[in-house]
């Protein structure tokens, strides 16, 4: 069998970054894939602020929200190359919920991890297999 190495050279071709594809099919402009990037990153902030209280792991959450807040490096990483900001984002959270699920020993926290993490790692069809 062999394979054709053609499907590559197509103009729309999403390989190998599975993000592109995903953008092109909801057909988002540029402000559009902008603004959910960022509203992605505030949901992850707040999500990882919500598990640094729920757990006590860092004993100064107030400096935690100040280094946030004044780390404009963070959220220009965010208006830029948005695959990496999706994945990056798609991957905290994912850590996240591998988090609450070590601490809690709730099946369903490992279930939205492998979810989320699989889909950070373009792998969302080993889910189904």
């Amino acid at each position: 069998m062999d394979f054709d190495w053609n499907v590559f050279s197509h103009p729309k071709t999403t390989f190998p970054i599975w993000g592109y594809g995903i953008i092109h099919f909801f057909g988002l402009n540029k402000l559009q894939v902008l603004i959910l990037q960022q509203l992605l990153t505030i949901y992850t902030l707040l999500k990882l602020d919500k598990l640094l209280i729920k757990y006590k792991l860092i004993s100064k959450i107030e400096l935690f929200r100040l280094i946030i807040l004044m780390s404009s490096t963070w959220f220009l990483f965010h208006t830029q190359m948005w695959p990496k900001s999706i994945a990056s984002n798609l991957f905290i959270i994912g850590s996240i919920f591998s988090i609450e699920f070590i601490k809690s020993k709730k099946e369903i926290y490992l279930i939205y991890s492998s979810i989320v993490l699989c889909i950070t790692f373009g792998q969302i069809t080993s889910i189904f297999l």
